[in-house]
């Protein structure tokens, strides 16, 4: 027979209650509540009260409790072998509800829902301390006597994580530099002297010097990949042609610094260069 007054008589529990679901008995209940660990009152299938309760819960089993190091809020557990016997993940999984920061060590719970949660702090983990000292001055832990495989495989999760921060931050600096060299680069080509180098660069020549006397620029340029250099007189504000410095049958002003300088790349090739000034 039946009992009823058994499944409709309330009990209490210790749950872990995530997303506002939790198992218990293998029966799953909904709470509407914050992630965390709840004393519940339960009857059948009605969740009637959720209390909140901290991680001093001593009457739990120790076939329940696993003991593994932080990784963000991951779990490395301290032994892979029983990791992998309880669990059936022999390095690492995700931690629900944890209050250690990176790099610590820790007890965690195995519940009957599958997932590991946060039980405490294994404050008599003293080896951790060590390690941990190592990583933070960049030493190599391996002569640390008693030192575990899966403690090492901490430190190195770490260390990589370091390594690629420390890389991220160099790529963020490298372009931080080259893109403060790019707005100097523009502010500077906005100047005189980086307009009349960007000009004359741009149509193939190299600027040896110049002189500015009031609104004209003298210049002294060559070709690019060629032996002839020019004198030649532009105005100062339009960078038109004054005086080109070789023969243009008296259309010097017709041009522009741009157009003297490609003129003279044709002249040139053709044999045709008649200088004017020196």
């Amino acid at each position: 027979m039946i009992d009823f007054n058994k499944l409709t008589a309330r009990q209490s529990y210790i749950v872990p209650i995530l997303n506002n679901e939790f198992q218990c008995n293998r029966k799953k209940y909904s709470a509407s509540v914050a992630n965390g660990w709840y004393q519940v009152i339960v009857s059948g299938n009605h969740v009637h009260e959720c209390v909140p309760i901290s991680a001093e819960m001593e009457n739990f089993p120790k076939t329940s409790i696993i003991k593994g190091y932080t990784y963000n809020d991951k779990i490395i557990f301290q032994n892979f072998d029983v990791a992998k016997r309880k669990v059936g993940i022999p390095v690492m999984t995700k931690l629900e509800f944890n209050q250690s920061p990176s790099f610590s060590s820790i007890e965690a719970i195995i519940w009957e829902d599958k997932n590991v949660y946060y039980f405490r702090p294994n404050y008599g983990d003293a080896l951790i301390y060590e390690v941990r000292s190592k990583f933070d001055s960049e030493e190599n832990p391996k002569e640390i006597k008693g030192i575990s495989p899966e403690l090492k495989t901490l430190y190195l999760f770490h260390d990589i994580e370091r390594q690629q921060l420390k890389e991220m931050q160099r790529r963020l600096e490298e372009e931080a530099t080259q893109k403060q060299r790019e707005k100097e680069l523009e502010e500077y080509k906005q100047t005189l002297q980086g307009r009349l180098i960007t000009t004359f660069n741009r149509a193939g020549a190299q600027i040896l010097n110049y002189s500015i006397s009031r609104d004209r620029i003298t210049v002294d340029w060559k070709l690019t990949g060629t032996h002839q250099e020019f004198n030649s007189i532009i105005e100062l504000e339009t960078f038109r042609v004054v005086e080109s410095g070789y023969c243009l049958s008296g259309s010097d002003r017709q041009h522009s610094a741009q157009s003297m300088i490609q003129l003279a790349q044709d002249y040139d090739e053709k044999g045709l260069i008649y200088k004017t000034r020196y």
